[in-house]
């Protein structure tokens, strides 16, 4: 699962807690310890307790502040912001994502999406298992 890929996001809203982990756990062994990162949509508990790279957070999620506290310094926290106004909710990730909302302009988005800083080529980070 090399080839190229940086990050890996994991966006499973309808899996529980635990069906989440495991298959969190299984991207992880698919990616390898050199392979893309793994980032977990909206669940830093479950990127936390699988040792994923971070978390990502989706613009209603919870703050940039909480989720750095369930998942540590070390790990990348990103947020998905829908309007300029709402570029405060992501005082202190690591990348910004910003995607429009609405139906109308997300055709345009998706052709020219917008990204504030890419994903840190090297960040070191512990994962304990």
């Amino acid at each position: 699962m090399h080839a190229g890929i940086g990050a890996v996001q994991v966006r499973e809203k309808d899996l529980e807690g635990g069906a989440l982990l495991a298959r969190v756990t299984r991207v992880l062994s698919l990616c390898g310890p050199r392979g893309p990162r793994v980032l977990v949509n909206d669940r830093a508990d479950v990127a936390c307790a699988a040792g994923a790279h971070g978390v990502h957070l989706p613009a209603a999620g919870m703050s940039v502040e909480n989720a750095r506290r369930v998942v540590g310094s070390t790990a990348l926290v990103g947020r998905s912001v829908h309007r300029r106004e709402e570029l405060s909710l992501a005082r202190g990730a690591d990348y910004v994502i910003l995607a429009r909302s609405s139906r109308r302009r997300a055709s345009a988005a998706m052709a020219n999406p917008r990204v504030s800083r890419g994903l840190p080529r090297s960040r070191e980070r512990r994962r304990s298992r």
